[in-house]
């Protein structure tokens, strides 16, 4: 199987026409759109937060070898515009579910393939936590390091069987965190979550990492 991507992009909500267009550009024909906001602090102003910012999440997929060339042309934006401050992620795709998935996800992508090498010093945190307790997760988030995070509205859709094995209300409105973070800071901020904000608090934050391929944007 060739090396495939999903490219997360943020971006300040008025920005998402650049985004797309630099998405259209490279004829990338899978990318889903959703609204969040930022959490940081005005003092920090890191590209993640500016509080109470729209921001707009652009999920697309995509050929691994396809993604740098979006990702370069990201960068060149937030370089020669200033206006322009997008972060971008990859993570790797590890299989896909049919042919017919296949074209949909990537279309007719021709590009060589390249080896492709996880990023050495950046992972991206996600948190799962209740609705209305973004502040509780960030403080502890930041109080360890962490400069900022995107929030995505969710809900959730558990089974009840697993509500009263896990002791948590899975089907609940739920707040999704990213925080893009470099790996000597990871392990400190997931433990501060989970100290402050996990079981046992009104939060209930559950709490994962992933590696990435490549990230753009982040200082």
């Amino acid at each position: 199987m060739k090396n495939f991507v999903m490219m997360v992009t943020i971006g300040m909500r008025n920005e998402s026409e650049v985004i797309r267009q630099i998405l259209v550009d490279n004829k990338v024909t899978m990318a889903l759109a959703r609204f969040g906001r930022g959490t940081a602090t005005n003092e920090i102003m890191d590209y993640l937060g500016m509080e109470d910012k729209e921001k707009c999440v652009i999920f697309s997929t995509m050929a691994y070898q396809k993604s740098k060339l979006v990702m370069r042309e990201i960068g060149e934006k937030n370089t020669t515009e200033k206006k322009h401050k997008i972060i971008s992620f990859t993570v790797p795709i590890t299989s896909v579910g049919g042919q017919s998935s296949m074209d949909q996800l990537i279309g007719n992508s021709k590009e060589e393939e390249e080896k492709m090498e996880m990023d050495k010093n950046n992972e991206v945190i996600i948190v799962i936590a209740n609705r209305g307790y973004v502040d509780l997760v960030m403080d502890a988030a930041r109080d360890a390091g962490a400069k900022g995070g995107t929030v995505v509205h969710a809900r959730g859709t558990g089974l009840e069987q697993s509500e009263k094995f896990f002791g948590v209300t899975i089907g609940a409105e739920k707040e999704m965190i990213y925080i893009v973070t470099n790996k000597e800071t990871k392990s400190g901020i997931m433990k501060a979550i989970m100290e402050k904000a996990g079981s046992g608090t009104p939060a209930e934050a559950i709490l994962f990492s992933v590696p990435v391929v490549d990230v753009e944007g982040i200082r």
